[in-house]
């Protein structure tokens, strides 16, 4: 694992394994061999490049791009 501006990835293939900020650790679902059935997001980001075809959590905080301002070393 590597990590450049707080995000963590494979140095072989460059998939994006975890960004670890606070207590939050966000991590791609498609990368998990079983999706979690436990876990209720809090909130969504990107959602105007969400799919038409997927509905929009009414209980979670939605952001146009990223929660938090870009990091700047």
């Amino acid at each position: 694992m590597k990590t450049f501006a707080r995000r963590s990835f494979c140095p072989q293939c460059g998939s994006h394994i975890a960004w670890l900020r606070g207590n939050e650790a966000e991590i791609m679902l498609g990368s998990l061999d079983m999706a979690p059935s436990d876990l209720i997001p809090d909130y969504e980001l990107s959602v105007p490049r969400r799919e038409n075809w997927l509905m929009a959590l009414p209980w979670a905080e939605q952001f146009a791009g990223d929660r938090f301002p870009p990091f700047d070393p």
